[in-house]
C-alpha cells in the first residue's frame, strides 16, 4: 500500500491520464485518415514534420535509374506544335520507344475522347487558298483550268515563234503565267489533301503502335462520389468503362497467414477491407482500350494541405469487387515481363498489408497507401528526363531507354498539372508516378505500417510512466530538463528510424505530449505543493513559529509523514503551581480568562524563540527545540524562552491583580538529549510530539522545582550546552521517579553577563555541595549557611534543605554505600 500511495503522491495518475488521452486522440486520428475525413491541425503538423525530415536528409539518388520521363517539353512544342497533339505523334513516340527497348511505356494522360475529324478543316483550307489565287476551287473548275493550261503549253512547244507571231506569244505570256499559278495551286491543294487523307484516323495509328509494342499502360481517371454525382452517368456507361479496363483489375486477395497461401475472391472480400474507394472511372476510347490490356489510375492523392506525400498502390471501385493499380505499380508489372500484382492481407484483417510483383514487395500503410521516398528535386540531374522530340527524331541513345519504365507526360510550363511535394512547390504530376516506380524497383519506400501505430501507442504510455515516476521528483528546472531530454531522445530516435529504416512515425504528438505533461506536472506540483502547504500549516501552524514554518514548508512531505525521527533536542515543561486550588476558587468563565491570558504569551514566547509547541496539558505547556528543523543552539533557545516566561508571568500577575484574578507561579523543567519526534497516531489523526527518556526527565524536573524552591530546573545535558552563556547552580543528584540512574540537576539563574553579582552565592552553594558529598557535615553546614545568607531577603529553600540534611546526617550518619543522591518520591 505504501508503494501505491507513493506513486499516487508522485503524480503518476496525472501523467498516465494524459497518456491515455493522447492514445485515444491518436486512434481517433488514424480512423480519421482511414475514413477520408479532413485532417486536423496536429495531423497537418505531423505531415510538415515529414517534410522537414526530407529537407534535412537531402537528395538520395538510386544506384541505377530504372525509370525515365518522356517529356512534352518546350523543344517538343517547337517540333510538333502546342498540345493537344495528334495521336499520330503518340504513335510515333510508342514506335520509337519500343524500337529502343523500353521496358514499359506509361502514359500519364487520358484518351477518353476520340480525336476530332479534320476533314472540314481541310476543305476550308482549300477554299481559302482558291480565294488567294482568284480561282474557283470546285473540282470541275479546277480540272477545266488544268486542261486549258496543258493545251496552251503544248501549242507553245510546237510553235517556232516567227517574228510576226511573237506579239501573239507575248500577249499569251500573262494568261500563261496565271495558268501556271493555277497549276501550282492545284498541286499544293492535291498534296495537302493527300496528306490529310493519310492522317484521317490517328486513333487507329496509335492503336496499331500500342498493339505492336505490347508494353503500353494507359492512364484512367477514377472519380469520387461527388464527381460521380456531377457526371450523372448511366449504369450502362459506368459498367462499360469498368469492362474496358477490366484486363488490368486485380480480382484476388492472397492471405499470407495461411502456409498454403489462401486466395479469396475479391468480389467477396475487398469491401470488407480498408481501401481507397472510388465510384467509377473514365476509360479510354473503344479503339484505344482494345489496343492494350494495361490500364492504371493516375489520380493524385494529396494530403489536406495539398502536398503529395502518399499514394494508394491499389484502389477499389465501389460495388465492382475489383482493385485498380496505380500507374507506377502497373508499369512495374509490365516491365517485369510476366509477373503479376498480388495484394497480400493478414489472416484476420482483410485490409492490404503488402503488394507484391514477383520478388518485389511493398509494405502498405492504412488503406493500401505508401509514403513516397523522394530522390530529390525535379530536374534532369535528379531523374532522367528525355524530350519527346529527341526520342522521335532518334537523337536519344537507346541505352537511356532500354529496359526502363518510360512515363509519358507534359512538363513544359503551362501544359502540365502542378503538384506540390515536400521538396518543391510546383512539379509535374508525372514525377510522383516516376518516383513511386523507382521506389518499387529499389525496394526503397517509406512506410507507416500498422505496427508503427502500436509502437506509438506504447510510446505514449511509456512517456506517461516515465514522466510520472521521474519528472515529478524534480522542481520546475528539473522538469524542464527532463522534458527536453525526453523530447531530444525521441526526435533522435525518429530521425534514426526515418533515415535508416524508412519508417514514418509521429514526431509532433509525442513531443507535444512530453511538454503538455511537463506543464501538467508543474501545475500539479504547484497545486499539490499549495495543498501540502495548507495541510502543513493546519498541522503545524498552531505549534511552530513563522520562521520555522517557512523551513518546514520547503519540504512538507518530510514532516507530514507518519512516524518519528531521532533528534538532538531540548524539551520544556511549564506548569502553574497549585492550579487545582486556583481553579476551585474561580468561576468557569474566570478560569477560562486566566488560562487564555496565561497561555497566549507563553505560546508567543515559544514561537519567538523558534520553538515548537507540542501541546497544552491542562494548565501545563509542553514545547521543544531542535525539531522539526534541526537547531544547533536548541538548548540555549529553550533557556532564553524559559527565562522570558518567568519575566512575563511577573507582568501577568500585575494585570491579574488589577482584574481580581489570583496570583500565579510557574515551575519549568528543561531536558536535552536524543528524542524521538514526529507525527504519532493514526493515518488520519495524528499529533506532532516528542517521546523518549529525556522528555520524561523534563516533566519530572518541572515537578521537582517546588521541592527545591526554585522556578526552573534543567538537566545536566542542558547545562553542558549552555554553561558558557548561562549561570547555572547545581542542586545535586536526583533519582527521579521511574528511573534508577541518578541525574545531576541545575537551577538556571540567567545569563552570566547579567548575573555576575550572584556568582559568590553560586560558588558558596557549590562548595557546600562538594563537602556534603564528602560527608564533611560541618564544612557543608558552613558553606550552605553562607549561600543562604548571600541569597537575599527571600532566602534560598535549596540551602535550607541541605542545611537540614546535614544536621540530620550529623546525628544519624547515612549508610556506608550512601552516594549522596536524593530520591524523588513524587513526579
Amino acid at each position: 500500500m505504501a508503494v501505491f500511495r507513493w506513486i499516487a503522491q508522485r503524480g503518476l495518475r496525472v501523467t498516465m491520464f494524459i497518456a491515455l488521452a493522447v492514445v485515444v486522440y491518436h486512434v481517433a486520428n488514424e480512423l480519421r485518415v482511414v475514413s477520408g475525413r479532413p485532417l486536423n491541425f496536429l495531423q497537418r503538423l505531423e505531415l510538415l514534420a515529414v517534410d522537414v525530415k526530407f529537407a534535412a536528409r537531402g537528395s538520395r539518388e538510386p544506384e541505377a535509374w530504372g525509370v525515365a520521363i518522356a517529356a512534352l517539353d518546350e523543344r517538343s512544342i517547337e517540333r510538333f506544335g502546342p498540345p493537344p497533339w495528334s495521336r499520330a505523334v503518340h504513335a510515333e513516340l510508342v514506335n520509337a520507344l519500343t524500337k529502343s527497348g523500353a521496358g514499359a511505356i506509361a502514359f500519364d494522360m487520358t484518351f477518353e475522347q476520340p480525336e476530332v475529324d479534320d476533314g472540314q478543316v481541310v476543305l476550308r483550307k482549300l477554299v481559302d487558298e482558291a480565294k488567294v489565287v482568284g480561282l474557283d476551287a470546285s473540282p470541275g473548275a479546277l480540272e477545266k483550268n488544268a486542261k486549258t493550261l496543258e493545251d496552251i503549253q503544248r501549242t507553245l512547244r510546237l510553235m517556232r515563234r516567227p517574228p510576226r507571231l511573237k506579239r501573239i506569244a507575248d500577249r499569251l505570256d500573262a494568261p500563261i503565267t496565271e495558268e501556271r499559278k493555277t497549276r501550282h495551286a492545284i498541286e499544293r491543294f492535291t498534296k495537302t489533301l493527300e496528306g490529310q487523307i493519310s492522317d484521317a484516323d490517328p486513333d487507329s495509328d496509335f492503336a496499331r503502335a500500342m498493339k505492336g509494342s505490347g508494353r503500353v499502360v494507359l492512364g484512367v481517371v477514377s472519380y469520387s462520389k461527388h464527381e460521380a454525382d456531377l457526371l450523372e452517368r448511366s449504369e450502362e456507361d459506368h459498367q462499360r468503362a469498368l469492362d474496358l479496363v477490366g484486363t488490368s483489375t486485380i480480382a484476388e486477395l492472397v492471405d499470407s497467414g495461411d502456409s498454403m497461401g489462401r486466395v479469396f475472391d475479391g468480389a467477396e472480400v475487398f469491401d470488407k477491407g480498408v481501401y481507397r474507394t472510388y465510384f467509377g472511372v473514365l476509360a479510354p476510347t473503344d479503339v484505344l482500350a482494345a489496343a492494350t490490356p494495361h490500364f492504371a489510375t493516375i489520380n493524385a492523392a494529396p494530403d489536406d494541405d495539398g502536398v503529395n506525400r502518399r499514394i494508394p498502390l491499389v484502389s477499389t471501385v465501389k460495388g465492382s469487387g475489383v482493385l485498380l493499380p496505380t500507374l507506377a505499380l502497373k508499369a512495374v508489372e509490365v516491365a517485369s515481363g510476366g509477373e503479376r500484382i498480388e495484394v497480400i492481407s493478414g489472416p484476420e484483417d482483410l485490409s492490404p498489408r503488402a503488394v507484391t510483383i514477383g520478388d518485389l514487395r511493398i509494405a502498405t500503410e492504412l488503406a493500401g497507401t505508401t509514403t513516397l521516398d523522394w530522390y530529390g528535386r525535379f530536374d534532369g540531374e535528379q531523374m532522367p528526363i528525355l524530350s519527346i522530340a529527341d526520342i522521335i527524331d532518334e537523337k536519344v541513345d537507346a541505352a537511356q531507354i532500354r529496359d526502363r519504365i518510360i512515363f509519358v507526360a507534359a512538363t513544359a510550363i503551362g501544359t502540365h498539372d502542378q503538384r506540390v511535394t515536400p521538396l518543391e512547390r510546383a512539379v509535374p504530376g508525372v514525377y510522383i508516378h516516376a518516383t513511386l516506380a523507382q521506389n518499387i524497383l529499389d525496394g526503397r519506400h517509406l512506410a507507416r505500417p500498422p505496427h508503427a501505430i502500436a509502437i506509438e501507442i506504447a510510446l505514449f504510455l511509456l512517456i506517461g510512466l516515465i514522466t510520472g515516476l521521474v519528472m515529478t521528483r524534480f522542481h520546475v528546472i528539473g522538469q524542464v530538463v527532463c522534458a527536453v531530454v525526453l523530447a531530444v531522445a525521441w526526435i533522435a530516435a525518429d530521425q534514426l528510424v526515418f533515415f535508416g529504416q524508412g519508417v514514418v512515425v509521429y514526431a509532433v504528438l509525442p513531443v507535444l505530449q512530453i511538454f503538455v505533461t511537463m506543464l501538467a506536472v508543474a501545475m500539479w506540483s504547484f497545486f499539490v505543493e499549495q495543498r501540502e502547504r495548507r495541510k502543513t500549516k493546519q498541522a503545524f501552524g498552531r505549534y511552530l513559529s513563522p520562521r520555522v514554518m517557512e523551513q518546514v514548508l520547503a519540504d512538507p512531505e518530510q514532516f507530514l509523514k507518519l512516524g518519528g525521527r531521532r533528534y538532538e533536542a531540548t524539551v520544556l515543561f511549564s506548569d502553574i503551581r497549585g492550579f487545582t486550588t486556583i481553579s476551585e476558587a474561580l468561576t468557569p468563565e474566570e478560569l477560562g480568562t486566566l488560562l487564555n491570558e496565561y497561555m497566549t504569551p507563553m505560546t508567543d514566547i515559544v514561537f519567538e524563540y523558534e520553538g515548537t509547541l507540542d501541546k497544552y496539558i491542562g494548565d501545563a505547556v509542553m514545547a521543544f527545540w531542535g525539531a522539526p528543523v534541526e537547531q544547533s543552539n536548541h538548548a540555549l533557545l529553550a533557556c532564553r524562552a524559559a527565562l522570558k516566561m518567568l519575566r512575563v508571568v511577573e507582568e501577568l500577575n500585575e494585570r491579574f491583580a488589577d482584574d481580581g484574578l489570583p496570583h500565579i507561579a510557574i515551575g519549568i523543567g528543561l531536558s536535552s538529549g536524543p528524542m524521538t519526534i514526529g507525527n504519532m497516531g493514526s493515518a488520519d489523526h495524528f499529533a506532532y510530539t516528542a517521546l523518549g527518556d529525556r522528555v520524561n526527565l523534563g516533566a519530572r524536573l518541572e515537578g521537582q522545582t517546588k521541592e527545591y524552591g526554585v522556578e526552573m530546573l534543567i538537566s545536566e545535558a542542558t547545562q553542558e550546552l549552555v554553561k558558557d552563556e548561562m549561570l547555572c547552580r547545581e542542586l545535586g543528584s536526583l533519582r527521579v521517579k521511574g528511573k534508577y540512574e541518578p541525574v545531576r540537576i541545575f537551577e538556571l539563574i540567567g545569563p552570566r553577563a547579567d548575573n555576575a553579582h550572584r556568582l559568590p552565592f553560586v560558588e558558596a552553594f557549590h562548595e557546600g555541595l562538594a563537602n556534603f558529598r564528602k560527608q564533611d557535615w560541618e564544612e557543608a553546614l558552613a558553606s550552605f549557611s553562607r549561600s543562604r545568607a548571600l541569597s537575599g531577603a527571600e532566602g534560598d529553600k535549596a540551602s535550607d534543605l541541605y542545611i537540614a540534611w546535614c544536621v540530620e546526617y550529623q546525628s544519624a550518619p547515612p549508610p556506608p554505600d550512601w552516594d549522596g543522591v536524593r530520591v524523588a518520591t513524587s513526579k
